[in-house]
């Protein structure tokens, strides 16, 4: 999935959503506006904080579930990774107490973590796009904000797009704030 970027200016006010085709497929058939939160988290050492735009984007009835499917970043997929290893060396440690054995010759630790991590990449492997959706997630994203350093007001917002027809749409419509 390759994706386009487009910056706008937050000073001008509302944008502008284009509403007459899917903003995940580019469908005209059977499109209505979805509420869909799009989040931006920034981490600061062990804190963060979290910047919801909420928008009414359009979606066709097939794409419609993914207007609610955050992306997942490489922290949650190695997060999950984690917990499967510690899940599968325990029930490996747990067996070979039970049978009184060593199954893996004294390698349970590295036999855990490359099965926990098959099974997250195949989990996450098969949340693929089907009949012409771009992502499988949501299609429009917040990337970064620009912020005034000394009162953290927003003075743009970088959006991402998987759909390319969708993005040159919201250009158009918002050409007035858009910075690049």
């Amino acid at each position: 999935m390759s994706e386009s970027r487009v910056e706008i200016g937050h000073e001008a006010g509302d944008v502008e959503i284009p509403t007459e085709i899917c903003c995940n497929c580019a469908s005209t058939d059977r499109v209505v506006p979805v509420p869909s939160e799009l989040t931006l988290t920034r981490f600061l050492g062990l804190g963060g904080s979290e910047y919801t735009f909420r928008w009414r984007l359009p979606y066709c009835t097939g794409c419609r579930p993914s207007a609610v499917r955050k992306p997942v970043g490489k922290l949650h997929v190695g997060l999950m990774i984690g917990v499967w290893t510690f899940g599968l060396f325990l029930a490996v440690v747990g067996v070979q107490i039970a049978l009184e054995r060593s199954l893996f010759g004294g390698e349970d630790f590295w036999v855990s973590l490359g099965l926990g991590a098959l099974i997250v990449c195949a989990w996450y492997g098969s949340r693929r796009p089907r009949n012409g959706q771009t992502s499988y997630y949501q299609p429009v994203r917040i990337r970064k904000l620009r912020q005034k350093f000394t009162s953290g007001e927003v003075t743009a917002i970088v959006i991402g797009f998987t759909n390319a027809q969708y993005m040159q749409r919201f250009r158009e419509r918002n050409a007035a704030t858009v910075r690049t």
